[in-house]
């Protein structure tokens, strides 16, 4: 005799069940789709950069230092990146990367020993960089470099601190027990369905594994488990990112299979016949 998981199916389920768990998979996926706008809107400013970069997802579980914008561009050559633009001079550059390399940057912008780092900022790039410019969103122009009120959160490197660690014992304790449940339903779900059981068994793997990976990589970065790959911080900012979309595409696919599941036709599979009594004897 047949096992009752090899015969059941949901779809053998009456309406009202049906269409119970109907509502309740869509409820969870608007409840996911929340968590993943929640998520964006929560770590992509750490750097204070409108974008979510890995980042911001660096310095939220491990900390991180954001290079000052200027230094940065200058480091990369700016502005020889752009058409037409005039290259500053090479010892005006190094005189303006030796100020912002440097201690005591508010204090040293109109050091005449170096430059000073106020006039020369006027004479290569305050010309483009004006607050006109940086206004008008045709000009390609994003910041202005006219005076030290626009210069100054663009002179200085941020060091963004990490989620307190009682916060991601506490945010631990929430995901792990949450997420693992939200994982087995889907897995149950879908071990109650038609689809082939190779295909279930891949889905529910690739749900375990990622919210393991994800979940357990917030703890390898904050504890610089520099076993994996010698380069902590990066490689595990990218098992993060690898769990956790892992984790959500296997629960949004296997959701989505068992909507199918729910109402697929019947296929013409007939219905058991009962047993009377002088069979069961």
């Amino acid at each position: 005799m047949a096992s009752p998981v090899s015969t059941f199916r949901f779809r053998d389920l009456p309406l009202l069940s049906r269409l119970g768990l109907t509502c309740l998979i869509i409820t969870l996926l608007g409840g996911m789709f929340a968590s993943l706008v929640f998520l964006y809107d929560h770590y992509r400013n750490r750097d204070e950069e409108p974008e979510l970069t890995l980042l911001d997802i660096e310095g939220a579980y491990r900390g991180a230092t954001v290079p000052a914008p200027i230094l940065t561009a200058l480091e990369s050559g700016h502005p020889a990146d752009t058409d037409g633009a005039t290259p500053v001079p090479d010892a005006d550059r190094q005189m303006l990367l030796d100020w912002l390399r440097g201690p005591r940057i508010p204090e040293n912008y109109e050091n005449f020993d170096l430059g000073p780092p106020a006039d020369l900022i006027a004479i290569n790039c305050a010309s483009c960089h004006t607050r006109a410019a940086a206004a008008d969103p045709d000009s390609g122009i994003k910041r202005s470099l006219e005076f030290w009120e626009d210069v100054r959160p663009l002179a200085l490197s941020r060091d963004m601190q990490p989620t307190p660690q009682r916060v991601l014992v506490i945010s631990t304790h929430a995901h792990a027990t949450t997420l693992a449940l939200v994982g087995a339903f889907a897995a149950a779900c879908l071990t109650f369905s038609f689809w082939p059981r190779w295909l279930v068994g891949l889905l529910v793997a690739a749900m375990g594994l990622g919210l393991l990976l994800d979940v357990g990589a917030w703890w390898a970065i904050r504890l610089d488990a520099s076993w994996w790959l010698g380069a902590p911080g990066r490689n595990w900012v990218y098992a993060i990112v690898a769990g956790g979309a892992l984790f959500n595409a296997g629960v949004w696919l296997a959701m989505g299979m068992t909507l199918v599941e729910l109402w697929r036709p019947r296929f013409g599979r007939a219905k058991p016949k009962r047993q009377n009594a002088e069979d069961a004897k």
